[in-house]
């Protein structure tokens, strides 16, 4: 029997991976948990609380590598010096997220993506707030692209949120 055009057999490969996101409140164990994660595991890390956690796992051999990268900030009246960091820093961490994709096997993190998130919104609008939401479309499709080519190249990828506490009124 033939096949017409455009038809082909599935791969009998199953690739080891999975596209998650954990979210939970502050030490709730977030990062523990990603960092259980198939070896070797990439940190982008843009939150502070690492330490400690990413030492238990180390000890015992497994292979991790830990990019570090911090929100930028400055006095009022200087946000476009602020805007120009923010660039700065999300050009290196797609230049390292890129690098750790083209790894093909392992874990990548992003804690948090709370804070990626919002460096990625500064670098793209210049600012935080008074975006209309057909101004995310491009924004969007970057960040699908990104993940994407994690989940082509094979990689689990492991998105860190924070979540904070739920109110009504003024009471938590």
């Amino acid at each position: 029997m033939t096949q017409a055009a455009g038809w082909k057999l599935p791969s009998r490969e199953i690739k080891r991976r999975m596209i998650l996101g954990i979210q939970g409140m502050e030490r709730g164990g977030k990062s523990h948990l990603a960092l259980t994660g198939r070896p070797p595991i990439y940190i982008h890390n843009f939150d502070y609380g690492l330490e400690g956690t990413v030492e238990k796992f180390a000890v015992t051999g497994k292979e991790i590598d830990v990019a570090e990268y911090r929100m930028p900030k400055a006095p009022r009246g200087q946000e476009q010096q602020v805007v120009k960091e923010a660039e700065v820093i999300y050009r290196q961490f797609r230049e390292m997220w890129d690098d750790s994709v083209a790894k093909g096997e392992g874990t990548i993190i992003v804690d948090t993506h709370t804070e990626e998130w919002e460096l990625r919104r500064l670098a793209w609008f210049g600012k935080l707030d008074q975006i209309m939401p057909q101004q995310y479309a491009e924004l969007n499709n970057d960040f699908r692209a990104q993940v994407r080519g994690a989940y082509d190249s094979g990689m689990t990828v492991i998105l860190i949120r924070k979540m904070g506490k739920v109110y009504q009124g003024n009471q938590p």
